[in-house]
């Protein structure tokens, strides 16, 4: 507007004063004249500079909550899945050893027989499949945890990398 010629003086001196009340470290510097006469260029382009830099780094602060955010989640996931992983190691240990004294009992009944009995297999069969089951509980609950730990790392990566871009918002550069 303080350019802009088709506006009236009045207007456009209203207009400095209002760029100099809105922005004093920008063009409070400067006269209204040199202002008026096109002189503020490198005052205008500051401003730009810093209102992105700004922009910027709170839009890097706002990205830091929003990942603090998802680490609260992962942190309390992680510690979910560890305790779940430790009752199912538990329960796996108590498995396995009723799985070996299945199998003892089996064997003793049927020391002197050829042929092991329906029944048996069955005992035996069911036993080996609460082992195997708790394995791949086990399994899958490491996987998770693996992946949290992955995730966690990657948003504590990316919230340095924000941090530095917060407190210097120079540093957002391409890569």
């Amino acid at each position: 507007a303080t350019q802009d010629q088709t506006k009236s003086q009045k207007e456009r001196i209203s207009a400095v004063r209002e760029l100099q009340k809105t922005y004093p470290t920008a063009f409070g510097n400067l006269s209204q004249e040199e202002i008026l006469a096109g002189k503020a260029a490198t005052a205008y382009q500051n401003l730009a500079t810093n209102i992105i830099r700004a922009a910027k780094a709170k839009a890097a602060a706002d990205k830091i909550q929003e990942n603090a955010k998802k680490l609260l989640e992962l942190d309390l996931e992680r510690e979910t899945v560890a305790k779940d992983i430790e009752k199912t190691q538990r329960m796996r240990e108590r498995a396995d050893r009723k799985k070996e004294t299945v199998q003892r009992q089996v064997s003793n009944r049927n020391r002197f027989s050829m042929m092991v009995d329906e029944d048996d297999r069955t005992l035996v069969a069911v036993a080996e499949n609460a082992v195997h089951e708790l394995d791949n509980r086990l399994d899958k609950s490491a996987e998770r945890l693996e992946e949290i730990i992955m995730q966690t790392g990657e948003l504590e990566k990316a919230n340095r990398k924000l941090a530095k871009i917060a407190g210097d918002p120079a540093e957002l550069t391409p890569d």
